[in-house]
């Protein structure tokens, strides 16, 4: 082997990462915290090095086959040479991940994130060392929660007092359908399926001809400039030809400075039309008759509006732990949680308006960084009182899902087992008794 040889970290393939852009902090020997970042040098003994190579090559000696020798026949020497980097590197690999694990269990670290391989020197002979980066949970001081005390304004848990007019109406608005028109000219809030096509007149080409239903709103954004009024009070089978002039700093790039005409041809007017509530309208919702549907109507109006109240408490009960409970929130939680909300991060970017865009990526980031408190607070909670989910537990919950869904208990029980889901719904239950837990204990007051 070499007598010099360094290795780099992305040369490892452990499950640790190794990422750019962290805290910038001399490294030393000794534990070093920065935020809640600790550093640390992990220091592999030669001798422990050399063993680890030689039962690697002892691994490599069954299956490899190199030419002239049999599988399993090549010398020691000759595979140690042939596969001098790969071998190293991986023993390199498992001491490190070992080693470092050893240190964080020993040193009973409650780590964010994977450790951070930053340096990794190793010569021939000499011993194998690594300076780690790791970024640590807080430390969570929980209140005495029987002494907090809650202000809610009696306003916002007020219940308004069960209308049934309003919520029979509510739901038929909420079923309403598309029916066609053929008498009556286009008018606000009608659906209507336009044929359309477009020229550019500078280079007379002319877009596919193609068919898509417009909601008739004035405060609609179209893609073709000023559509409502060219449609507003037209009628079925009416073709309309029109021009428009684009600026040139338009969202449609193909359309940007040039002069435009459209072509289109009114092929469908529809508006949304309330059910009525007979006999027809409740079978669709597989109810037998109108006392029954009024009964279910006001069982779910209490119901919801009870569940409504007590959201509004727990927000301002968790809402209230912000205050009093103060940590710092680990920087590689917020970039995971954050990296999950690409896709809409990246949508918010396309606002226009610089403010909007920038209060929304702000308030998206306000909530990630509110929701990975809030779940470090319910863990330290979990932790602290022992809370638990049981077997027992899960099954009682299994029977309601059953009966709700009006399913066999059987396949609700083999749908969680076989997908796996069964410690998602004990994070749920978890999260319903630490919700009811801290509704007990803490005073709520009206004012």
């Amino acid at each position: 082997m070499e007598k010099d040889s360094k290795v780099k970290s992305k040369e490892l393939k452990p499950k640790m990462e190794a990422k750019k852009n962290r805290p910038n902090t001399k490294m030393t020997s000794e534990k070093k915290e920065q935020d809640l970042f600790v550093e640390f040098t992990i220091k592999v003994p030669n001798k422990e090095t050399i063993n680890t190579i030689n039962e690697i090559v002892g691994q490599y000696s069954s299956n490899v086959k190199l030419p002239g020798f049999r599988k399993g026949n090549v010398p020691v020497d000759m595979i140690k040479s042939h596969y001098k980097k790969v071998i190293t590197d991986e023993a390199i690999e498992k001491l490190i991940k070992n080693y470092v694990l050893k240190k964080i269990q020993d040193e009973k670290m409650q780590i964010a994130s994977q450790p951070i391989i930053r340096n990794i020197d190793y010569k021939e002979g000499k011993d194998l060392k690594a300076d780690v980066l790791v970024e640590l949970l807080p430390e969570i001081k929980l209140p005495d929660f029987e002494k907090m005390v809650v202000e809610i304004s009696k306003k916002d848990l007020k219940i308004d007092n069960y209308n049934e007019e309003k919520q029979i109406d509510a739901v038929l608005e909420a079923n309403k359908k598309q029916v066609p028109l053929k008498d009556k000219a286009i008018r606000d809030n009608d659906i209507v399926l336009l044929k359309y096509q477009s020229k550019i007149l500078q280079t007379k080409k002319m877009s596919p001809r193609k068919s898509k239903h417009f909601n008739v709103n004035k405060e609609e954004k179209y893609e073709i400039i000023d559509l409502y009024n060219e449609i507003i009070g037209k009628n079925l089978n009416d073709e309309i030809i029109f021009k428009r002039k684009y600026p040139k700093d338009y969202i449609k790039k193909g359309w940007a400075g040039r002069e435009i005409e459209h072509y289109m041809e009114i092929e469908g007017i529809y508006e949304f039309k309330k059910p009525s509530l007979d006999k027809e309208f409740l079978d669709s919702i597989g109810v037998k008759d109108k006392e029954t549907f009024k009964k279910q109507l006001k069982d779910e109006y209490e119901k919801h509006t009870k569940h409504q109240r007590e959201k509004k408490i727990i927000d301002k009960i968790i809402k209230k732990l912000y205050e009093v409970i103060d940590f710092p929130i680990p920087k590689t939680l917020i970039e995971r949680e954050l990296l999950n909300m690409k896709p809409t991060i990246e949508q918010a970017s396309q606002i226009e308006d610089e403010k909007k865009k920038k209060e929304y990526i702000e308030l998206i980031k306000k909530s990630v960084e509110e929701s990975i408190k809030s779940s470090l607070i319910f863990s330290s909670i979990i932790k602290e009182f022992k809370f638990e989910i049981n077997n027992d537990e899960v099954e009682k919950e299994y029977k309601i899902i059953a009966e709700k869904n009006k399913l066999p208990l059987s396949e609700v029980r083999r749908y969680y087992i076989g997908s796996k889901k069964v410690n998602e719904l004990k994070d749920s239950l978890l999260d319903i008794k630490i919700v009811n837990f801290l509704k007990e204990k803490v005073k709520i007051k009206e004012v």
